[in-house]
């Protein structure tokens, strides 16, 4: 079965006719897609009954044009084990996208202009895709808000950008190593150090023989294989250390691994258009519930994915082949990440709140370059559409709960660095609850130890406190 999507993959440039795999699915049993709601947790998936009703072109004999295209930032990974279960568990199939067209992987930051290019000359796709961090996405569409791109949803509610180290905090004068098209935010969040240009392929390698002082970094990626690789030298792993961006003074980067689309996907008046775009960002998050739900089958998926798409050309330091542990750890960084982008009755939800502090943060620089007559428009490049946005008579305190727990975080780093130590906080228990007989199943399918009523210890260590248990008797 596989061999027929394999060739018909690389015949028609990793546009997918969409088939049964099922040949797939008796040595990978399929995840239950839809994650159960528990009324007693604040950061829930909560049982879906999304339904798009789209029906492809292809499926009532139309054409061979690609009813959904999608740009990737990066090459088929763990990262995208949400888009990897969708393709290879038919969940696209069943929302009734039939071709999916993958475009191959572009330079950083060329993303937009990539997605404009191919919606352009093929006006017969219906939705084209990309994936870029929010961080990349307005400033370039600002430059060029003729590539009429909007962001819909995200992967990641927060970013997993980081500058690790081996010693500590940096100093003014270190080097740090950072991707070129992140040179100018780094320079921006460290005025005090240099920031040059690095390889993305050694930037490992790099930190440990000492070419840089730091190195730009995700917490979900080159920060576990890094310890990977200190331990396979005889170091300390302990030894690296982190600082992720937005835990530093007032930087806002928004989300990362957002997803947008081509403008024509969103217009009103085009109901074909907005029904396929919807189908994808469904299917997508189907997928992401899968992987979340049984991580080891969504590892394989992402296996998978690679061979029917060819896109696993990158060889680099910052990812450990072969290593079932590391693939393990790594997707399960990336499925917090995940949990997080949930409200209301789905994942993947941009908050506008949130979208603009961002942008304004992002967009301060041109802001002052233009002068006092240059105005911001914090919503830019955001859907104004609601294609993506939960029903409107749906509450949700999940975002306000992670906004004051950001807000502690931070008063506990500040703490720590005016009086040297880490403020203290105690939890106690009284008697035992058997409704928390799950706990863990619960905080591992809804929620992390960062942020989750069910690892409230760990949450306090995660955001900057010293914490105390006390359990008392009933």
């Amino acid at each position: 079965m596989w061999h027929h999507v394999l060739a018909a993959a690389k015949r028609e440039r990793n546009t997918l006719k969409i088939s049964n795999s099922s040949l797939f699915r008796q040595t990978v049993v399929r995840c239950n897609t839809i994650l159960q709601h528990h009324h007693h947790h604040g950061n829930l998936l909560g049982t879906s009954n999304l339904s798009s009703g789209f029906s492809s072109r292809a499926a009532s004999g139309g054409g061979s044009t690609a009813d959904v295209a999608l740009q990737l930032d990066y090459y088929m990974s763990l990262q995208f084990a949400g888009v990897a279960c969708a393709l290879v568990n038919d969940i696209y199939q069943s929302k009734g996208i039939q071709n999916l067209h993958i475009l191959p992987t572009c330079p950083v930051g060329h993303e937009a202009s990539r997605v404009r290019s191919y919606q352009s000359s093929n006006p017969g796709t219906l939705a084209t895709f990309g994936s870029v961090e929010q961080n990349i996405f307005v400033p370039v569409l600002y430059d060029d808000p003729s590539l009429n791109v909007s962001a819909v949803a995200s992967t990641f509610r927060r970013s997993p950008l980081c500058v690790a180290s081996l010693n500590g905090e940096l100093r003014g004068g270190d080097t740090i190593g950072a991707h070129e098209d992140t040179v100018e935010l780094l320079t921006r969040i460290f005025p005090e150090q240099n920031v040059v240009a690095s390889p993305r392929g050694t930037k490992n390698t790099d930190l440990l023989e000492g070419t840089y002082d730091g190195i730009q970094a995700y917490t979900t990626t080159e920060v576990p294989a890094l310890r990977r690789l200190m331990e396979g030298r005889g170091l300390d792993p302990d030894a690296v250390k982190f600082r992720e961006l937005e835990d530093i003074g007032d930087v806002k980067l928004g989300y990362s691994q957002m997803l947008f689309v081509a403008n024509e996907a969103l217009d009103e008046g085009s109901p074909d258009r907005r029904d396929a775009a919807r189908a994808f960002l469904e299917g997508t998050f189907e997928g992401w519930q899968d992987a979340i739900r049984d991580p080891e089958s969504a590892i394989l998926a992402v296996h998978e994915a690679r061979k029917m798409l060819n896109l696993d050309d990158e060889s680099n330091d910052h990812w450990i082949r072969d290593s079932q542990s590391f693939e393990r750890e790594m997707l399960d960084l990336v499925n917090d990440h995940v949990k997080e982008t949930f409200l209301g009755d789905r994942l993947g939800v941009l908050v506008p709140r949130r979208w603009s502090e961002a942008t304004e943060w992002l967009l301060q620089p041109k802001k002052k370059k233009g002068g006092d007559g240059i105005v911001i428009d914090p919503m830019f490049g955001l859907d104004r559409t609601g294609l993506w946005q939960p029903p409107s008579n749906l509450l949700s305190g999940n975002e306000i709960g992670r906004e004051a727990l950001h807000d502690a975080k931070l008063s506990a780093l500040a703490y720590e660095r005016a009086h040297g130590r880490k403020p203290r906080l105690a939890v106690i228990t009284v008697g035992e609850l058997a409704r928390y007989e799950h706990s863990e199943r619960r905080l591992r399918l809804y929620s992390n130890s960062s942020n989750s009523w069910f690892a409230k210890t760990d949450v306090g260590r995660a955001n900057g406190f010293e914490v105390t248990e006390i359990s008392v008797e009933s």
